[in-house]
């Protein structure tokens, strides 16, 4: 395990591709070093210059109290010197550290993307492998599998239908904030706000969702998130689908999912309300079955809690469900992991989500670094393998992988599928490949331009109270932006 905190200071002189530095920095050294760049500091834990000659060279230098490197590399014309200062400080940072990262010099949220661009390109598989490997020094083992990925992507995506487009609702209310999280939610105490919010989501459904059936937009799939969308009573999700289903066709091919999340919050009466209203994929979410580790991190369910609600979902007739797991928490032995990812398999869902532990910056973890301890890289990566490992003995596959910034290992999180079962909105939020209409306080929405390969972000403001006072402006502004990709 690990201390804290203890500090690095990045040097930049001659450029200012900060973002570069840091990036590949964060990958060798986060959490176990704060970061500092481009200040006075005195005496850090380690510094680390990297200075561009604008004629001839990048040089790195690399001091601490008992080491102290520099190395030099000439700057290639044909090469956007941002990519060549981030590969000679990987290159440099590998060989002081001895550390080898799966992932290389890729630290984009979406790595099956560059995948993706590359088939349709033209490649093979094989040469997209030899790509990635060259241009991002990524491993042989995360090379094939952005491949495969990449494939099925392709196949679930094409041909892009500019007129469908995906739906996303946000809850951003929670029974309690966990300590890793970082999303912008409230604590479903506050009954008041809850309500006024509703209220307000409900007009943005309605004003939204009018838009879209006048404009003949297909929504090929809905997902309610949060926050913990189960947080709602019965009469709440009803009220809430009610207004989707008010301008939005209910197919019966039509995904939609619902973030079920805390067993705690899971209900016979919200099951069935869910199931009725058309819901065909929930995830229930424990994140770990070791009974420590959930109070450690502010689960105020247990692991007992988790297995009845998959019972009870069962038994109500959710057919598709899912599970996320988390690697990295606090304390936990690669057993304990083991015996979490076995007891989950032994209930058969349908997708089980592996995570690996991120530090966000506005979590509870990140603002108390030194309260909490850490599981080391090698032993998360061990973590990441048994559970794949595991889960590809028992008829899972991989159908989905995005990225974090500051992830334990220098990880990645993916989406475990028995066969036929892939969760099709996640395919389609990492391809990029469609429209994304995000309706809530926080959501993120994203209007896809298929003739430019171009995305134009729709984002929606944070802060709740702020969401249900300006929710007309909400609307009007959104379906301004909708009118320039779907207007005919």
């Amino acid at each position: 395990m690990r201390s804290y905190p203890k500090t690095i200071h990045i040097v930049t002189i001659g450029h200012d591709h900060v973002k570069e530095c840091r990036e590949v920095v964060t990958q060798y050294y986060y959490p176990q070093y704060q970061l500092v760049v481009n200040k006075v500091l005195y005496d850090p834990e380690i510094e680390i210059s990297i200075e561009v000659n604008p004629e001839n060279s990048i040089v790195l230098k690399f001091q601490s109290k008992s080491h102290d490197f520099t190395d030099l590399s000439l700057i290639d014309a044909n090469i956007p010197i941002q990519k060549q200062i981030k590969r000679q400080l990987f290159l440099f940072l590998r060989k002081i550290t001895g550390k080898e990262l799966p992932w290389g010099t890729l630290t984009g949220i979406r790595p099956v993307k560059i995948a993706h661009s590359l088939l349709i390109k033209g490649q093979n598989q094989d040469q997209v492998k030899n790509s990635l490997a060259k241009d991002y020094f990524i491993t042989e083992k995360k090379a094939g599998k952005l491949v495969d990925l990449a494939k099925l992507e392709i196949d679930v995506m094409y041909p892009i239908n500019k007129r469908k487009a995906v739906l996303y609702v946000g809850i951003p209310f929670c029974p309690t904030r966990c300590s890793y999280c970082s999303f912008i939610s409230s604590t479903v105490n506050n009954r008041e706000l809850l309500n006024a919010y509703l209220l307000a989501l409900g007009r943005e459904i309605d004003e939204l969702g009018a838009y879209l059936d006048e404009n003949c937009i297909e929504i090929s799939n809905i997902y309610v998130g949060g926050g913990t969308p189960s947080v709602l009573n019965p009469s709440e999700i009803e009220k809430m689908f009610e207004h989707i289903y008010k301008h939005i066709s209910r197919r019966k091919s039509m995904e939609i999912t619902f973030e079920a999340g805390r067993p705690d919050t899971v209900t016979k009466e919200k099951l069935k309300v869910l199931h009725e209203m058309g819901v065909n994929r929930i995830s229930i979410n424990p994140q770990t079955l070791n009974e420590d580790t959930l109070k450690a991190i502010g689960r105020n369910h247990t692991a007992k809690q988790f297995f009845e609600s998959m019972e009870l979902a069962r038994s109500i007739g959710m057919d598709n469900i899912n599970t996320d797991l988390i690697l990295g928490l606090a304390n936990e032995t690669t057993k304990d992991v083991e015996y979490s990812v076995r007891k989950v398999m032994e209930l058969s869902p349908e997708n089980i989500t592996i995570h690996n532990l991120s530090i966000k910056k506005s979590s509870t973890i990140k603002g108390n670094l030194e309260d909490f301890s850490f599981t080391i890289d090698s032993l998360v990566g061990e973590m990441n393998d048994i559970s794949e490992q595991m889960l590809m003995e028992n008829a899972y596959h991989p159908y989905y992988l995005y990225r974090q910034q500051y992830t334990q290992g220098n990880l990645e999180n993916t989406g475990y599928t028995l066969p036929g079962k892939e969760g099709i909105y996640n395919i389609s939020i990492m391809s990029e490949k469609t429209s994304v209409i995000g309706i809530g306080a926080g959501s993120s929405g994203k209007l896809f331009y298929p003739e430019i390969d171009l995305l134009d972000r729709m984002e929606t403001v944070k802060d709740i109270k702020t969401y249900i006072d300006t929710i007309d402006q909400i609307c009007e502004r959104k379906i301004k932006q909708m009118e320039k990709v779907f207007h005919q």
